[in-house]
């Protein structure tokens, strides 16, 4: 899965230098667990029930699939891709 997110967030910058870019986006490219953490946040799946399912979809302890998402999750809110 790849989410595309705009390079600049400045409203300005949006509105005049932005429509002469090529790629006005940034694309990053998540991996298997991340594809699979991106379409179960819905705001009402917690991530108990996800790493639970992950570890049964993904044959792997909840220990580590707990961990992982944490770890996921803290990247998303640090690059501003989600608000906690």
């Amino acid at each position: 899965m790849v989410l595309l997110v705009p390079k600049f967030r400045n409203r300005l910058v949006i509105k005049w230098f932005v429509p002469m870019l090529a790629k006005p986006n940034i694309r990053v490219t998540l991996d298997q667990l991340g594809s699979y953490c991106w379409q179960h946040f819905d705001g009402k799946t917690t991530v108990q029930e996800i790493g639970e399912r992950m570890s049964h979809d993904f044959s792997q302890p909840v220990d580590s699939m707990y961990e992982r998402i944490g770890k996921f999750i803290a990247t998303l809110a640090r690059d501003r891709f989600v608000l906690l």
